[in-house]
């Protein structure tokens, strides 16, 4: 997706924010943590993602993590 958010996350969380009487009900105080699986570092992604889920009001972790074929997860660098 041209290192942005994949529409169908985007239409997800629209009509999310729109099933409360304020828009940030929903996502207001949640923690969240941003992973990404891309032939890429997937790094474009997780700054927008955490753009967008800020704005809303949820709790980004500082911390993200990012997959890829030549970087397969280390479930000791998960702790």
């Amino acid at each position: 997706y041209n290192g942005s958010i994949p529409p169908i996350i985007s239409n997800a969380i629209a009509w999310i924010s729109t099933s409360t009487d304020y828009w940030r009900d929903s996502f207001m105080d949640k923690i969240v943590l941003i992973t990404t699986y891309s032939g890429g570092g997937g790094t474009k992604f997780i700054r927008a993602m955490k753009i967008q889920l800020e704005h809303l009001g949820s709790v980004v972790m500082p911390r993200s993590i990012s997959v890829k074929n030549s970087s397969p997860l280390k479930k000791k660098s998960t702790k």
